[in-house]
């Protein structure tokens, strides 16, 4: 297979890179794939602005019991999955999020936190990073890249 790396990574420079790293504790113990597939589901409904858009979605998540790894890399696919899907719930998982969707980085953050926020239980970001792609406007060579990162901290508690 003849891969063109400039057509590549011009359709990649077009992408908002964001990257998640959380644990999340949920209100009733949960397997690794219902720790994350709930999530996945949801995130790639809401970036999913139209049947053509790019959506590069990864989780992974590691819990006392087992891990998950799931991947989509287009609208409406069925993710590709790695792990333990058999694995015992677990009271607490650690997951990690990479996520490449068109769009302007402060609409991807505020469905990623809206998502965050529908999850039972309680958790916390430990890291954020969010990577604003290339925007080149005619007649100018090169562009500026915005590393935007949130501080760390509680997304919601149990009441």
């Amino acid at each position: 297979m003849d891969l063109d790396y400039g057509r590549y990574a011009q359709a990649e420079a077009a992408l908002v890179w964001l990257n998640l790293s959380f644990v999340r504790v949920p209100a009733v113990a949960c397997s690794p794939a219902m720790a994350i597939g709930p999530l996945m589901d949801n995130l790639e409904h809401a970036t999913h602005s139209s049947r053509d858009s790019d959506l590069h979605l990864k989780m992974l998540t590691t819990s006392g019991t087992g891990w998950l790894k799931a991947a989509i890399c287009a609208h409406g696919e069925d993710p590709e999955v790695e792990g333990d899907l058999g694995a015992s719930p677990s009271g607490r998982h650690e997951i990690l999020v990479n996520l490449r969707a068109k769009g302007d980085a402060s609409e991807v953050r505020k469905i990623v936190e809206e998502q965050l926020q529908c999850l039972d239980g309680r958790g916390g970001a430990r890291s954020v990073g969010l990577l604003q792609p290339c925007r080149a406007e005619s007649g100018t060579k090169g562009c500026n890249i915005q590393l935007l990162m949130s501080s760390c901290g509680n997304w919601r508690t149990m009441g």
